[in-house]
């Protein structure tokens, strides 16, 4: 949070994590401002969700973060329809669909890229600790804008892969491990799951880095791994079918002609 100076000489809060959130979602929208209504409609890794389904669900709860900030009656109604609506469908896209009408595409992304910068002047002068109501227990407004941050950054990740696009994370992030660990001490503590959790600064930044995408952290090390198994995969489908074109394999079964083929893959592997 900064202070900054009013026209009345009072040093007022400003709320960083709300620009952060602004700058989150244009740099989302950057990727996405030129597609096709056709190319909207991509399926992504996430749960095959479409890049439209992504901004539908962004602007959706967006929209509910802001009315709980603004006006507790339309955030009331903003709760009571969506009990109404999954308690048919039973599934929250389908609320979403029906909340944004239908809207998709370009319109869609139009939709959601004229609201959040206003939400973003709503939430940046607010008191970031004033109790804020949410689907589950109340948080306060700093909590309430980095959770919408998170999830922009999170469901963003599966845009930018979609698109073969690799992210340049900033410090901004750290919001999200903070997050994280403010909000670890209301989970169940049973040791099955976690021990522990990042408790201090120099863990937070270094969490930040192995998971951004800079040169030699565990996003790259994850991306090496799953480039070279596609490799071999291939390579090994390659052989494989060589080998029974190249021979009769009749007389042979199928463990030693895949220990034949294998050995010659690790070989050229190794070249």
């Amino acid at each position: 949070m900064l202070k900054r100076e009013n026209l009345s000489g009072q040093n007022n809060i400003m709320l960083t994590q709300a620009i952060d959130f602004k700058n989150e979602s244009d740099a989302l929208f950057e990727i996405i401002k030129t597609l096709s209504d056709d190319e909207l409609k991509q399926k992504t890794s996430f749960k095959e969700w479409s890049i439209n389904s992504i901004i539908g669900h962004l602007h959706t709860w967006n929209i509910a973060a802001n009315r709980s900030l603004t006006s507790d009656e339309e955030f009331a109604k903003y709760v009571s329809l969506f009990g109404a609506e999954y308690s048919k469908r039973q599934k929250m896209s389908d609320f979403e669909t029906v909340f944004l009408e239908g809207r998709e595409g370009q319109d869609l992304v139009q939709l959601w890229y004229d609201f959040y910068p206003k939400m973003t002047e709503t939430f940046k002068d607010a008191d970031p600790k004033k109790r804020v109501k949410w689907m589950g227990p109340d948080m306060s407004v700093k909590s309430s804008i980095t959770a919408r941050l998170m999830e922009t950054w999170a469901h963003g990740q599966a845009v930018y892969d979609v698109l073969g696009l690799v992210r340049n994370n900033l410090d901004h992030i750290k919001n999200i491990t903070v997050l994280g660990n403010n909000t670890f001490k209301d989970t169940a503590k049973d040791s099955k799951h976690a021990q522990d959790i990042v408790k201090v600064e120099e863990d937070l930044r270094l969490a930040a880095f192995l998971l951004s995408d800079q040169p030699h952290n565990i996003l790259e090390s994850l991306r090496f791994v799953e480039q070279e198994y596609t490799r071999y995969k291939g390579r090994l489908r390659s052989e494989l079918t060589k080998y029974y074109t190249d021979f009769d394999t009749t007389p042979f079964k199928e463990d030693y002609i895949l220990e034949k083929v294998l050995r010659n893959v690790v070989t050229l592997a190794m070249f």
